[in-house]
């Protein structure tokens, strides 16, 4: 179910329809402002944290962190233990970035890890398939804060295509300490999680983070993740470092800018397309027109699900 359709059922209200927004009308370099949930979101928020939350899922060590001023935390999806074509691209545009690559990866056990991942990155922890995307952000960051403390820290996971562009000009020095690509008031503001940017990683810093990403306990479903991580980590990293995006839709306008501006948002500079406008989001756009976006930018297609 999604998040929208969730919401609505509990204000009693029909669903609401998205339109598309032109990337020029979303607005630039927002810096984070809180906004009150409503109660149907508490509601929704107190059923996850009784019925959402599971233990942290086994992971393991397979090539350790080491000192340096910049990392990149890459988390990877693998239920079939296979990196495909486009992971590899990622990896590849990654390492053109400069920083040291550290991977985690999910596979449903550790000998079924891909056996040149390690000659791909320069950190790598494997974990087990349950937890979702905040479970191996908060592996790579504990690392990391241990590992090479102080580090500034791009983080993204494998649910977008890209980057197609060079991410020096947004990850060189962002204008907030917490910097997330997009931003979208559902639910309440919030960045998106899918890729971000952290200055100065620490023990406490991730300490700071724990609410929404907690050390020992997991969300193992999709609304528990948006509901108790990804739309609460913003107001809760907010209390201690400044955060903001560079770019943020308002709901009352249009929909998630990564779905309903994405296309037109790439050809603004956004460095990513979301996966899911093949899959989930399927038929919002031409796929034609997609395949399209992805060649001109040197991407090889994905393959028909």
């Amino acid at each position: 179910m999604g998040i929208l359709t969730t919401l609505n059922r509990w204000r009693g209200k029909k669903p609401q329809v998205f339109t598309k927004m032109p990337a020029s009308e979303l607005e630039r370099c927002w810096t984070f402002c809180p906004t009150r949930a409503s109660a149907g979101v508490w509601a929704i928020r107190y059923h996850s944290l009784v019925s959402g939350l599971r233990r942290r899922p086994a992971y393991s060590l397979i090539k350790p962190v080491f000192p340096a001023p910049r990392w990149t935390c890459y988390f990877i999806y693998l239920p079939d233990a296979q990196l495909s074509e486009a992971h590899r691209f990622t990896l590849r545009k990654l390492r053109a970035i400069g920083r040291p690559i550290l991977v985690i990866c999910a596979t449903p056990n550790l000998d079924r890890m891909p056996s040149d991942l390690l000659d791909l990155c320069d950190a790598l922890f494997w974990k087990s398939l349950p937890g979702y995307d905040f479970s191996a952000y908060r592996i790579g960051l504990d690392a990391i804060a241990n590992g090479s403390p102080h580090a500034d820290v791009f983080v993204l996971n494998d649910s977008v295509y890209g980057p197609f562009i060079q991410l020096e000009p947004f990850l060189s020095d962002p204008p907030w300490d917490l910097t997330g690509f997009t931003a979208f008031s559902l639910v309440e503001n919030h960045i998106q999680s899918y890729a971000f940017h952290i200055k100065d990683v620490t023990t406490k810093l991730v300490s700071y983070l724990g609410p929404a990403m907690p050390r020992n306990l997991v969300c193992d479903d999709y609304r528990s993740v948006v509901y108790l991580q990804e739309t609460r980590l913003a107001r809760i990293a907010a209390k201690h470092m400044s955060v903001g995006s560079f770019w943020y839709a308002d709901a009352a306008r249009c929909g998630d800018p990564t779905i309903y501006s994405g296309l037109d948002m790439m050809e603004y500079g956004f460095p990513f397309m979301k996966k899911s406008l093949f899959t989930r989001n399927k038929g919002l756009y031409d796929v034609d027109t997609l395949n399209r976006a992805l060649l001109d930018r040197g991407h090889p297609l994905p393959k028909e699900p």
